[in-house]
């Protein structure tokens, strides 16, 4: 799964490196971006444009937006079949850019373990799925999903499951409103195993704590990972 991730980028690097002509929202450089936070999201109308989205998707035909069901991941698995992801897949796709993200590896006595993972890349984009849900008033609240696929060989020695990364010449085909089904679904694959993970501190289970040093190696190098659990879902 990922339930949670980095964004520390410049105004400047984050419009020129998604094609962005004019940034109207301020960003902060986030270290723990956690559910229930809203992101910026880059979609595709008539142009590239950043949408403030709440990371917890709710179905448009939901009743209640303050349901339990706001997914933060989508299963690639079930992304053509699930009554909360079928149009969104089809419809309101999305970037969620990132610049790192962290999994726990759960032990045998259930203690869990964090590790940070990033790209060689300085920023990176999710593979992402919105909607929007309407009050009784048409008011809009946009709300958005991470896609998850099974882990490639770095991440899945911590956590069976990894967020759906996006190669950078793959990004405009994910979020033209037009690209078929059938071109989309190659798209949702394991990211290759150039990503670089290590241990970090406990600091960053709490999410309330935000700064640099929670990405910062902690203790143990990559390499001395215990075994895990390898039956954790998400």
């Amino acid at each position: 799964m990922c339930g949670r991730f980095t964004l520390d980028v410049s105004k400047k690097t984050f419009q020129k490196r998604f094609g962005i002509a004019q940034l109207e929202i301020e960003l902060t450089p986030r270290y723990n971006v956690c559910p229930g936070m809203f992101l910026p999201t880059v979609i595709r109308q008539s142009s590239r444009s950043v949408v403030l989205m709440k990371w917890g998707l709710v179905p448009s035909w939901s009743k209640d937006i303050n349901i339990k069901f706001s997914n933060i991941n989508a299963r690639a698995e079930t992304i053509t079949t699930s009554p909360a992801y079928r149009h969104p897949f089809e419809k309101n796709r999305c970037l969620i850019p990132a610049t790192g993200f962290y999994e726990w590896a759960k032990l045998p006595d259930n203690t869990r373990l964090p590790y940070y993972f990033h790209t060689q890349n300085p920023i990176f984009s999710f593979a992402g799925i919105w909607d929007v849900w309407k009050d009784a008033e048409e008011k809009e609240f946009f709300t958005c999903a991470i896609i998850t696929t099974v882990a490639n060989g770095i991440v899945g020695r911590i956590h069976p499951r990894m967020p759906v990364i996006l190669d950078e010449k793959d990004e405009s085909t994910w979020i033209d409103p037009v690209t078929p089904k059938d071109a989309l679904l190659p798209l949702l694959q394991p990211a290759s195993d150039d990503i670089i993970g290590h241990r970090i501190s406990t600091r960053v289970n709490n999410p309330r704590t935000d700064d640099p040093g929670l990405t910062e190696e902690w203790n143990e190098p990559f390499g001395n990972i215990p075994s895990v659990d390898s039956g954790q879902a998400g």
